[in-house]
């Protein structure tokens, strides 16, 4: 497992797959209230999860999370 952040996206995607997430063949987008973030599901054939995409990170985790991510 490992985690990205991208700054110009202001999105963390965690591959739970060791690089198998290029892989998937569908994306749900998950129903949470985050105010400006949005939760992406990256699932197999099989509908088993690969990765996981949080975008507006920013906007949904302490400002000390992000100092860590931009480390």
């Amino acid at each position: 497992m490992r985690s990205t952040y991208d700054p110009d996206r202001d999105s963390l995607m965690i591959d739970l797959s060791d690089g198998y997430v290029e892989e998937a063949v569908s994306t749900r987008i998950c129903d949470v209230d985050f105010g400006s973030g949005v939760v992406a599901l990256f699932l197999d054939r099989d509908e088993k999860l690969l990765g996981i995409s949080i975008m507006g990170l920013s906007g949904v985790v302490p400002s000390v999370v992000m100092d860590s991510l931009r480390e």
